[in-house]
């Protein structure tokens, strides 16, 4: 399901609306990160520990060979 954007995020809102609309954004990102910061962690370290090789963890599975 891809949302619609036009009907999300119209033209022509005044100035004020648009800085209030991004500040709470932002805010909501701020505080979901916060919130799940350990869940986030460990998705991340899971994709890092997927694609590093663990003889040479410098190195990514997918890098050319030297």
């Amino acid at each position: 399901m891809t949302p619609e954007f036009d009907t999300l995020f119209p033209d022509g809102i005044p100035d004020s609306c648009a800085r209030a609309l991004t500040d709470f954004l932002y805010r909501l990102a701020l505080i979901c990160e916060q919130r799940y910061e350990h869940e986030l962690r460990r998705d991340s370290d899971k994709r890092y520990r997927a694609t590093m090789d663990p003889d040479q963890p410098w190195r990514r599975k997918t890098d050319p060979p030297i």
